[in-house]
Order: C-alpha cells, then structure tokens, then sequence
C-alpha cells in the first residue's frame, strides 16, 4: 500500500487554486488546483495544534457562493481536522517570544514570521512544503536543508525573487556618469531606480570612453519614505 505523504500547504497555494485575487498565471492556477486535490485523495494535510494555519486560511478562504478549490479544502480542513484517518493531522508546535527564531522548534532564522508555522509544522510533522508563488522558501535553502525539510515548488518562475527592469533594491550601490543609466548591483528589496552608471575603467567593466570624466560618484539606496520616495543613505565623490 502507498504511504500518504505528509504536506503543509503554503496559503499561497490555496489563494492560487481558487483562481481569483491572484498574480499567478493560469497553468500555475491549474497546478495549484490539482496538487491540492490530489493532497485530498492520497495525502495528509498537517496543520499546527493552535490554529495558526487555519486562521490564516481563513482570512483568504471564501466558503460562500462560488467558492474555489482552495476555499473547498479550508472547509475540508476545518470540518475534519479532528476525525481520525480523514488525511488531516496536526502538529504540535510551540511559539517563543524569542524574535529571532518564532518556535521553540526552530533555530535562530531570518524567515518572514509568518512563514515559520508552515516550517515548525514540516519539521516537527516530518512533512514537506507546498508552495507556489513565495519565493522565500528559495531564499533560504541553507536553512531548509539543515532541518530536512524539503519544498514543492509548482511554480518555479514565481517562487524566486525577481528582478524588475529598471529598478533597484535597498542596499544597491548607484554608480553615476554623465547621466547615464548603465548598470546596478542587486541585492535588498525592489525600490524605485534613479540614474545610475557604471564605473568606467574597473577590471572586467566596461573600459573608460575617451575623454570622459575623471569622477564618479557612488550612492547607496535607502528603504522608502512613508510618503513613498527612497532617499539617499549617503553620497560620496572620489578622482581617479
């Protein structure tokens, strides 16, 4: 006989699978919505002990009129998550107020908070990950592999961080020459682009054009305003 499989479902997933409110395309929509019935037939859904899951669930789960895959397996979830061999299960995990970890199941990390149910979940439930548009969980592999957790990806062009034309993330170094736009580094979270240029003359780099100026300045970006602008950190001008 197969063994069913353990599986924390990522609310991402259930979000996708209704096919309504979300950025995904329609095969990953599709995708979404066949992991999730298939997880219903042959698996088990693990929640944790203190509904932390459940609840998120709910916020995004509409059991109304029309309701959706995902909707179809929060209420699934939540009528059968007491009743022996209905493929649900709960795992007993356990909150700290220690900022740095989130669960007394967890080492130190620096994985969103809200995301460390799901992984308490997996690991102290021996269950995998289902996920299909936080790109998180690729973010931080290293922590992954260190607990054993493993994650399916059904949508793997949407579970990384991508990169915006045209635009810079916090902690970008701006290189600037003659007002030109010519290259950034990439690191940090996507803030607005202001004109950047590169470091004429820099090994591997685009060699200095003839006769350009002998200065470039540098400007580090900062996190947005309140009001929605980025600011510079600070600004600095050397010679060659």
């Amino acid at each position: 006989m197969r063994r069913r499989e353990r599986t924390v479902v990522d609310t991402n997933v259930l979000i996708a699978a209704n096919r309504r409110g979300t950025h995904v395309d329609e095969q990953c929509q599709l995708r979404c919505a066949d992991a999730i019935l298939e997880l219903r037939r042959s698996g088990i859904a693990v929640l944790d002990d203190r509904d932390l899951i459940l609840e998120e669930y709910r916020r995004y789960a509409n059991v109304g009129r029309q309701p959706g895959v995902g909707d179809m397996f929060f209420k699934y979830l939540s009528d059968h998550r007491y009743l022996p061999g209905a493929g649900v299960e709960c795992a007993a995990v356990t909150p700290t107020p220690d900022t740095s970890r989130g669960f007394d199941e967890l080492p130190v990390n620096s994985l969103d908070p809200s995301d460390r149910k799901f992984l308490a979940v997996a690991v102290v439930a021996g269950a995998s990950i289902l996920n299909a548009a936080d790109s998180d969980w690729n973010d931080h592999r290293e922590l992954l592999a260190e607990l054993s957790v493993s994650v399916k990806q059904l949508c793997p062009a949407y579970a990384v961080r991508q990169r915006v034309p045209g635009r810079v993330r916090e902690g970008d170094v701006r290189e600037e020459h003659e007002g030109k736009l010519v290259a950034t580094a990439d690191c940090g979270r996507v803030q607005p682009r202001v004109a950047t240029h590169l470091d004429w003359g820099r090994p591997g780099r685009l060699p200095r054009p003839h006769g350009g100026p002998a200065s470039v300045s540098h400007t580090r970006v900062r996190p947005r305003s309140p009001s929605g602008n980025s600011w510079p950190l600070g600004r600095s001008t050397y010679s060659r």
